[in-house]
């Protein structure tokens, strides 16, 4: 059950209390099903992409040539798929609970990112411009945000070394992070994604859902995105909190 109530003492026609409340049970029962379901489903696909990919490492290791290759592509794609569960589940952890918000070391969450990119994509060079002893009020999730922009700009930039620069300013109490690369132009579909309200749909691809993870945890952390163009070529997607 739940209520609110109004206080009308002052009301001549009433003078008492108004107590509105609505039976929530279903709604309850709804939303702990729905997370019961999510949890087995999530389970589920990532022991049957396990399997699958694991297949896959034995074939690609005994077999050569087109075989090798068609192997080496589902390596990939079962990636990605266990990639986009943990991305739902991000999303569906938000929608359900909120942002848990504390105190964190900005400095120190962006060079956790570098390390594990970095790791993961080694010909990138990725920096970090941050004031010393940065401390602000935000959620764990800002990590997972930061890193989806610096890894979207490292496999979208068709150079050799691609290069990512984080730089974070402070002025008037207000924190700007910046991630800026070399690479070509946002397409529109993926830009509007970040500045718009742009409902995901089937045709949206996977980094097409990493933006737009992106947005939702700025949006419920109340910060705002910008995209603008980098010189003398690039990109700047920044994220600004006013903390």
């Amino acid at each position: 059950m739940e209520a609110s109530a109004r206080n009308l003492l002052d009301t001549p026609s009433i003078g008492g209390f108004v107590v509105n409340s609505r039976d929530v049970t279903a709604a309850k029962e709804r939303e702990r099903v729905l997370r019961i379901v999510t949890r087995m489903l999530r389970h589920n696909l990532r022991n049957e992409i396990n399997v699958i990919r694991g297949q896959a490492e034995m074939i690609r290791s005994e077999a050569s040539g087109t075989v090798a290759d068609d192997a080496a592509q589902i390596v990939n794609v079962s990636d990605g798929l266990v990639e986009m569960a943990e991305k739902q589940r991000v999303v569906t952890e938000l929608l359900q609970n909120g942002p848990a918000e504390r105190e964190i070391d900005v400095g120190g969450v962006l060079q956790q990112v570098v390390s594990t990119v970095g790791s993961d994509y080694p010909e990138a060079t990725i920096t970090v411009d941050c004031p010393d002893e940065l401390f602000i009020e935000l959620a764990g999730e800002f990590e997972l945000a930061i890193s989806e922009l610096v890894t979207n700009a490292i496999v979208h930039d068709d150079s050799a070394s691609p290069d990512v620069a984080i730089t974070v300013t402070r002025t008037d109490g207000t924190t700007r992070i910046d991630v800026a690369d070399n690479g070509p132009p946002i397409p529109d579909m993926e830009r509007n994604i970040l500045i718009d309200e742009v409902e995901m749909t089937p045709v949206h691809h996977g980094s097409g859902f990493g933006l737009w993870l992106v947005k939702l945890i700025t949006f419920r952390l109340g910060g705002t995105i910008v995209v603008e163009e980098n010189s003398p070529t690039g990109n700047v997607v920044g994220i600004e909190f006013s903390r």
